[in-house]
């Protein structure tokens, strides 16, 4: 029996500055081959940063975002709403700002998965995601939450 397809999965992924370009580029290897393996769109992607503008991985690599943190804002809820975001950072804390804060609450308002890679874990407990929750995180980013406790 097959099973029908689904709609096609719209996610956002925000860079920070320094972000790990490698959890990046692998969270979009995997999202390709997916699209490759079923034979159809399954999954596309946009790349977003605060100002729309390059961001500079921590490896020193440029990455240049397909649209601004307003631009994404401005979409929910429309029909190019995404189905999940992911906030992309590196290793170290990153500072969110409030307009980001803002957009990862309205995104969970509207009942957008909000996900992270990296340091990105730190945006969402800034905006309260995590308050009251059960998350997981990676071992590397423990010592950082420990000193904020």
């Amino acid at each position: 029996m097959k099973r029908p397809q689904s709609e096609e999965k719209r996610i956002v992924f925000y860079i920070l500055d320094e972000f790990s370009l490698q959890a990046v580029s692998g969270a979009l290897a995997v999202l390709r081959l997916a699209n490759e393996t079923s034979g159809r769109t399954a999954y596309s992607w946009r790349i977003a940063s605060h100002g729309g503008e390059p961001v500079l991985s921590a490896c020193g690599l440029e990455l240049r975002p397909n649209g601004s943190l307003e631009e994404e804002r401005q979409k929910i809820p429309t029909a190019e709403q995404p189905s999940m975001v992911v906030i992309c950072g590196g290793h170290e804390m990153a500072n969110a700002s409030r307009a980001l804060n803002s957009w990862v609450r309205e995104c969970a308002i509207h009942r957008i998965p909000v996900a992270t890679l990296a340091g990105g874990a730190f945006v969402p407990a800034g905006a309260g995601l995590y308050h009251d929750k059960r998350w997981a995180t990676l071992a590397f980013v423990l010592p950082i939450w420990q000193r904020l406790e």
